[in-house]
């Protein structure tokens, strides 16, 4: 097994309010792939309750930088109270997801993650002092670069939410509300 450094831990991102769901998902999928990560789905359920929708939804993109050294992330998104309703934008109504949305990044780096240098115990012990001493700057750099992209994504969702965060919510009487 390779040698893991954890550089993201538990980043947390709460909203409560209108949006639109599955934008959210989109945004987040095309941020990844603009950036050149590769995704591996983990968890993806949805549950109705008696209070709006439960959704759990888990991805861990990873990103091959040398045959050493890997990026790799796990975004975790929990939806729960989602439920659809009517807001007004410019003076139209339009019907989006309400509830609320917590998004957990973890972000790490893996060396070694082909566990070339772990079939003896002295390959293992220079690894070590190779990531130590001689490949040390290299990582760092892919550091800054790991660090900025999960900034990014949770900068780029602050906007997302923010956009929605100004919209009325409106109920309409019976008589009034338009039928699917």
């Amino acid at each position: 097994m390779g040698d893991y450094r954890i550089f993201v831990d538990n980043l947390r991102f709460s909203y409560e309010g209108p949006f639109q769901a599955h934008e959210m998902f989109r945004t987040i999928n095309n941020y990844l792939w603009d950036r050149g990560y590769d995704q591996k789905p983990m968890k993806e359920f949805e549950y109705a309750m008696p209070n709006g929708k439960y959704i759990e939804w888990q991805r861990s993109p990873w990103k091959k930088i040398t045959d050493y050294v890997r990026m790799e992330w796990n975004i975790r998104v929990i939806i729960s109270e989602l439920v659809r309703k009517d807001i007004i934008i410019d003076g139209q109504k339009r019907t989006v997801d309400h509830g609320k949305v917590l998004i957990i990044f973890n972000a790490y780096m893996e060396t070694d993650y082909d566990q070339r240098w772990e079939s003896r115990a002295m390959f293992h012990l220079i690894r070590m002092l190779y990531d130590k001493y001689f490949y040390k700057d290299y990582t760092k750099r892919y550091e800054y670069v790991l660090k900025d992209h999960v900034n990014q994504l949770y900068a780029y969702l602050q906007r997302f939410f923010n956009v929605y965060s100004t919209h009325k919510l409106q109920t309409l009487p019976n008589s009034i509300a338009l039928h699917d």
